[in-house]
C-alpha cells in the first residue's frame, strides 16, 4: 500500500514537470518581481561542468505550472506553521509586511567609518552637511512590528551619530543629525507592502528637515495631493506574496513649482541621458507594478532640478538611497537648485562636484538601516 501511494506521488510529481516543458517560457515574474530562470541550453561542456544540471533544477521550479498560486500556498503554509519571517520580511495575518532587520546584518564598524566620512567631507569643502536618517517602520509605528520579532536597535546609532557631531543646524565645516520626531500625526506612515515609507511618510520627515532649518511647516494638503493609483503591491510583497496581501495607494503632491529635470550618470530606471524633463514624476511606472518609481523614474546616479519659479534660494545636494525620491517634491520649492546623488550609480567624482558645483548645503539622506550599510561612503571624499 505505500508503495503503491509512493508510486503515485511520484507519477503526478512527473506529470506536472512534464506539463511544464510543453507549457509557454515564462521570462519575468511580476509578482515576485524578478526574471525566472529558462530552460537551459545544452551542450556538453553544460553536462560535464554541472550547469545544465544545476540550471535545469532551477528552471523547473521557475517554470512549474501555476507557479503563482503555488508560491502563494507555500507562504501560507509556512505562516501556519508558525514562522514569522519569509525571505527576509515578516509577512503579518493582516495581510501586511514589514521588513526584517536584525543587528548581525549590521556592523557599528561600517556605522563609524561613514560618519567620519561624512566629517571629512564637510571639513574639506567646508559645507555643512546634514545627515537625515529616516526611521524604520518598526521605530515610527511599533504596532507594525509582530510580537516578539526582532529587530535590531535602532536607538543606540542613532545616539551614537548624534555623539558624534554638533548639535543644532550644522554650520559650514560641521555635520549635524536632523532630529526627528516618532510620534507621527497619521497612523501609518510606511506601505503595508512596500520597504518605503508612504506619501504621509515622506510628508512628515520632509517637515522634520524643514524645521531643523528653521522654516515654517507646511499643510500636508497645500501641495494638492492627488491619488494616482490604488492598487500597488510593493517589494516586501513580492518576497512573501500572498492572496490577502493588502493593497497601498500612491499619493502624489501635484502643487509644486516648474521644473526642469535632468538625468545623468547609472541608472535603474529609463530616464538617464534621456533630455531635459519637466516633472518630477515619471507617470508610466502607474501602470506597472514597480509604481514607487513614478519618482523620478527608479534611482539615477545624478538628478539635476531647476526650480523656474517661486521664492526659493540656493542649491541643496542630496546624497541619498530611494527614500529620497519620494521627499524631493516637498523640498524643492525652498531651492533655486537640487541635485541629487545615488552612490550605487554615479560614476563620477563627488569631490570634484562639490569643488565645481559649491552646493549651500549638503543632505545625506538615507533610510537608517541603509545608511549603516552603505559599503560606498568612500566615495563622498574621492
Amino acid at each position: 500500500m505505500k508503495k503503491g501511494y509512493t508510486i503515485l506521488v511520484l507519477a503526478a510529481l512527473s506529470a506536472i514537470a512534464c506539463s511544464s516543458l510543453f507549457m509557454p517560457v515564462s521570462r519575468y515574474s511580476a509578482m515576485e518581481n524578478r526574471y525566472l530562470t529558462t530552460w537551459p541550453g545544452l551542450s556538453v561542456e553544460n553536462i560535464l561542468s554541472g550547469t545544465f544540471q544545476k540550471d535545469l533544477e532551477k528552471a523547473l521550479s521557475d517554470q512549474f505550472p501555476f507557479r503563482n498560486a503555488c508560491v502563494k500556498l507555500s507562504v501560507e503554509g509556512e505562516l501556519a506553521m508558525g514562522r514569522q519571517d519569509i525571505s527576509g520580511v515578516y509577512a503579518k495575518r493582516d495581510g501586511s509586511y514589514v521588513e526584517k532587520v536584525v543587528s548581525s546584518e549590521l556592523s557599528k564598524s561600517r556605522f563609524d567609518l561613514n560618519l567620519r566620512f561624512l566629517s571629512k567631507m564637510a571639513e574639506d569643502h567646508q559645507v555643512p552637511v546634514d545627515l537625515f536618517m529616516v526611521p524604520g517602520a518598526p521605530e515610527m509605528e511599533p504596532y507594525r512590528l509582530p510580537a516578539g520579532a526582532p529587530y535590531y536597535d535602532a536607538a543606540s546609532y542613532r545616539a551614537a551619530a548624534r555623539h558624534s557631531f554638533s548639535s543644532g543646524k550644522a554650520k559650514a565645516g560641521e555635520v549635524s543629525v536632523v532630529p526627528v520626531d516618532f510620534r507621527m500625526r497619521r497612523k501609518e506612515h510606511y506601505f503595508y507592502t512596500d520597504h518605503h515609507y508612504n506619501n504621509h511618510g515622506a510628508y512628515e520627515c520632509a517637515m522634520a528637515y524643514r524645521s531643523y532649518l528653521g522654516k515654517k511647516r507646511r499643510s500636508y494638503h497645500s501641495y494638492g495631493q492627488k491619488l494616482m493609483a490604488d492598487d500597488f503591491r510593493g517589494t516586501l510583497y513580492s518576497k512573501a506574496p500572498r492572496a490577502n496581501a493588502k493593497y497601498d495607494r500612491i499619493i502624489l503632491p501635484s502643487l509644486l513649482q516648474k521644473v526642469s529635470v535632468s538625468y545623468e550618470g547609472g541608472s535603474d530606471g529609463h530616464l538617464t541621458n534621456s533630455g531635459e524633463k519637466d516633472s518630477l514624476y515619471d507617470l508610466r511606472y502607474l501602470k506597472e507594478k514597480d509604481k514607487y518609481s513614478t519618482y523620478q523614474g527608479g534611482n539615477h546616479g545624478l538628478v539635476r532640478v531647476k526650480v523656474k519659479d517661486g521664492t526659493g534660494k540656493g542649491k541643496l545636494l542630496i546624497i541619498k538611497d530611494s527614500f529620497a525620491n519620494s521627499v524631493l517634491p516637498y523640498l524643492v520649492g525652498d531651492y533655486r537648485e537640487v541635485d541629487m546623488i545615488d552612490l550605487r550609480y554615479y560614476t563620477g567624482s563627488v569631490k570634484e562636484y562639490l569643488e565645481k558645483e559649491q552646493p549651500d548645503r549638503v543632505l545625506v539622506y538615507y533610510e537608517m538601516s541603509n545608511f549603516i550599510k552603505e559599503e560606498k561612503a568612500s566615495a563622498l571624499i574621492r
